[in-house]
């Protein structure tokens, strides 16, 4: 875990796109990329910005020596993606509340305690929402802040919703 820890060395720091606010956090989409991006937006205390890439696009396509295929990183994104993350990278805000629960259960992202939906379902649509979003792996509490924290829109989760073809809503996500 990077709790707790200094991801950006002090001689860092005063960079003048850290000054600036212009540094630019592109992180893998999984959860250890989500716990790096919040340690660094941490010690940044927001002044910074956040670039997305989708899951498929940072899958290395190809077993090599050292890594397995299918394995997750910013180091298989094309440049072109990479670009395209880098021009739509976003602030952060932890105040911001554009979603809430009751949004993420009208797309089926979520459910309510004791709801009888088959659990696994909306597990499966919220993955594979997220990996659309490139924001890897999440439960529904997580989604929700991850949505409002970085600036996400109804018309992206809209667009990420309807990019996930219906039969990978049906199958059962990975186990975390």
């Amino acid at each position: 875990s990077l709790e707790g820890t200094n991801a950006i060395p002090p001689e860092y720091m005063d960079c003048p796109q850290v000054r600036s606010g212009n540094a630019i956090i592109l992180a893998d989409p999984d959860f250890t990329g989500l716990q790096l991006r919040n340690t660094l937006d941490a010690q940044l205390k927001g002044n910074c910005r956040h670039a997305f890439v989708p899951t498929n696009d940072a899958l290395l396509a190809t077993k090599t020596r050292y890594k397995e295929e299918g394995d997750v990183g910013i180091e298989h994104v094309r440049p072109e993606a990479i670009r395209k993350a880098i021009a739509g990278s976003r602030p952060s805000d932890s105040t911001r509340k554009c979603f809430t629960m009751e949004d993420l259960q009208g797309y089926g992202l979520h459910v309510r305690f004791g709801a009888q939906t088959p659990m696994f379902s909306v597990k499966a649509r919220r993955w594979a929402v997220a990996e659309q979003l490139g924001i890897g792996w999440c439960d529904g509490k997580r989604l929700l802040k991850q949505l409002n924290q970085y600036g996400f829109t109804p018309e992206e989760l809209q667009r990420a919703v309807e990019a996930c073809p219906e039969e990978q809503f049906q199958r059962r996500p990975p186990q975390q």
